[in-house]
C-alpha cells in the first residue's frame, strides 16, 4: 500500500509497505520525506491505516545508522516506533561496512502511544 502525503496543497513525501508476512502478521514499510522531522502525523496516520484495516500485530524498519539517516529515527520513534536492535556491521555502503538500526511498532503500542497524544488516532 502506497501513501503520498500532502501539506499545503503540495507532495511532501511517501510512505509504503511490502514484504508482509501473513503467519506473523508483519509488515515493512518505509517513509520517505523531504522534511522526516514534520512527518510525525503523515507516518502515524498510515500506521493507524494498516492497523485499523488490516489484522496487522507489528510494523517494521531497517535501515543504515548513518547522519543522513538520524531524521528518520526521530521520525520513526516521534509516531510510536521503538528502536529493537542494532544489526552490527549489516549493510556495506561505499565499501564500508555500518550498522542497520530496526524499529518496530506493535498494535497495542501504537493504540497506548496515541491514547494520550491525540486521540482521534485510535482504533
Amino acid at each position: 500500500m502506497l501513501m503520498l502525503a500532502h501539506a499545503d496543497g503540495r507532495p511532501i513525501g511517501v510512505i509504503a509497505n511490502g514484504l508482509t508476512n501473513l503467519v506473523s502478521l508483519n509488515t515493512y514499510v518505509l517513509a520517505i520525506f523531504q522534511e522526516p522531522r514534520a512527518a510525525t502525523i503523515p507516518l502515524a496516520l498510515y500506521a493507524r491505516h494498516m492497523f485499523w484495516n488490516f489484522p496487522l500485530n507489528r510494523m517494521y524498519v531497517q535501515f543504515p545508522v548513518l547522519d543522513e539517516t538520524q531524521a528518520y529515527a526521530e521520525l520513526y520513534a516521534s509516531a510510536g516506533f521503538q528502536q529493537e536492535g542494532l544489526m552490527k556491521k549489516h549493510q556495506a555502503i561505499g565499501g564500508r561496512r555500518h550498522d542497520v538500526a530496526v524499529f518496530g511498532l506493535l498494535r497495542s503500542d501504537f493504540e497506548a502511544y496515541w491514547a494520550d497524544r491525540d486521540p482521534r488516532l485510535n482504533l
